[in-house]
């Protein structure tokens, strides 16, 4: 994570992808259950209904071992909807452009 567990309580959305913190970190999900207190809206990825994907404002159960087929299909609605945060893009990351256009290539039909 990038930033410190308690912050999670201060966040608007959450976007939570096979992640199932009650179990594996209870103390992170007590944050979650703040932060959706407080109106978070948390959004749960997970073919399993977990106790994230129960008190989720979204929960998508999508089939096991497409993780990777869904981020895939984000990210390509993302780059061509041009829905990217540019500023972001260019103070943050390396190579975007590249992986963009490799992305859009491997989509094309």
């Amino acid at each position: 994570m990038s930033f410190s567990v308690p912050e999670l309580e201060d966040a608007e959305v959450i976007f939570d992808i096979g992640y199932n913190a009650p179990v594996s970190h209870p103390l992170v999900a007590r944050h979650i259950v703040r932060a959706k207190k407080k109106g978070c809206k948390i959004i749960c990825v997970d073919p399993r209904l977990t106790e994230t994907g129960r008190i989720a404002t979204i929960y998508l159960p999508i089939k096991g071992g497409t993780n990777m087929l869904f981020l895939n299909a984000m990210a390509h609605v993302i780059v061509t909807e041009d829905l990217v945060d540019h500023d972001f893009i260019e103070k943050h990351t390396t190579g975007f452009a590249a992986v963009s256009y490799t992305h859009l290539r491997a989509h094309e039909t």
